[in-house]
């Protein structure tokens, strides 16, 4: 099994979307899962997912005691669906062509408190790490987000999905097929290129959850949106599905932190990060930050000067903690990482 972790800054120009633009209005899309529309209860509980697409890749849970929950108001008002980390999971469709086709996808998902281990809780997958997973890799020295094509490994930085657990966060994958496989979490992304790491897959149904292969833990936590496409997004389409995302979850209740172009009124660069003592705030203008835990209990708060200010996080216990940065009438919200 092959493995690389490369982690750089990217930058998503998140320019205004009008407020018609949805997911299907670009070419390609398999699957799109939200949690405010198609789904079906049995109480509260989940018994249909249904897709949206138009392609008719539903997910269901006929066993009502592995079916996930519906929690409503979580995310800036909107529900998602809470997995238990026991048995909760839902079974789809075989997503055709998506097997042998490039990729790009969009989930958001929070993480909560797990155990330690050398174990994986599970996302979304296709025929385990021979197909296509996206997981969380629980091992003490790694805490962070594993993504698996065909065999072949990409990594996100170590601490980066906390065993603690995290909030609310954007997962993005770009599969150019035969040619390069991308993941992106936060402010950072890994990086693979070849045949390698993106070949084609054994196709099969998708499951949300768990995997019932190599990597058989379930996932605990909450899911909101899944979009994918069976085809690599530009990087201009990429930022309209970006741009949907920020606002139909308005409010910065989700960790978002990418750019792909900074344009000169948000200019922000936060560093080193992860941090055991201290971070640097650079910003092209005044603002204001909030930093708060994971328990959404605000730690620090404080007001920026146009430059670079020193933030001292020495006192702060070690885990993930959310920075929101206020300028203007724009909110900047990422992720921090105190070591």
């Amino acid at each position: 099994m092959k493995r690389l972790i490369f982690s750089i800054v990217i930058a998503f120009t998140l320019s205004q979307a009008t407020a018609q633009f949805t997911p299907d209005q670009l070419p390609g899309l398999s699957l799109w899962l939200r949690s405010d529309s198609g789904v079906v209860l049995n109480g509260n509980k989940v018994s249909i997912w249904n897709d949206l697409s138009g392609s008719g890749n539903n997910c269901l849970q006929v066993d009502t005691a592995q079916q996930p929950i519906l929690v409503p108001n979580v995310l800036c008002g909107r529900p998602v669906l809470r997995f238990d980390g026991f048995n909760d999971m839902l079974n789809g469709d075989t997503i055709n062509g998506i097997s042998d086709s490039s990729m790009t996808v969009f989930i958001i998902a929070s993480g909560e408190n797990m155990s330690e281990g050398d174990n994986y809780s599970v996302l979304f997958s296709i025929k385990s790490n021979i197909g296509f997973t996206i997981c969380r890799h629980l091992y003490i020295s790694m805490q962070r987000e594993e993504l698996f094509n065909d065999s072949y490994e990409l990594d996100a930085l170590n601490n980066s999905l906390p065993n603690a657990g995290f909030p609310a966060t954007l997962f993005i994958v770009k599969k150019v097929l035969n040619t390069s496989l991308q993941l992106t979490l936060d402010s950072y992304s890994g990086i693979g290129y070849g045949v390698n790491a993106s070949a084609p897959f054994p196709n099969d149904a998708y499951k949300i959850g768990y995997d019932n292969g190599v990597y058989t833990n379930y996932w605990k936590g909450d899911v909101a949106e899944m979009i994918i496409y069976s085809n690599a997004l530009s990087n201009s389409d990429m930022q309209s599905v970006i741009s949907y995302i920020e606002q139909h979850y308005a409010g910065g209740c989700i960790t978002v932190g990418i750019r792909q172009e900074i344009s000169p009124d948000s200019e922000i660069a936060v560093y080193p990060n992860p941090s055991t003592d201290q971070v640097n705030i650079e910003t092209a203008q005044n603002a204001t930050i909030e930093i708060s835990n994971i328990q959404g209990q605000i730690v620090m708060q404080q007001k920026l000067q146009q430059g670079t200010t020193n933030i001292d996080i020495r006192e702060f216990a070690k885990g993930v903690y959310i920075l929101k940065l206020q300028i203007n009438n724009r909110t900047e919200v990422m992720r921090i990482i105190k070591e």
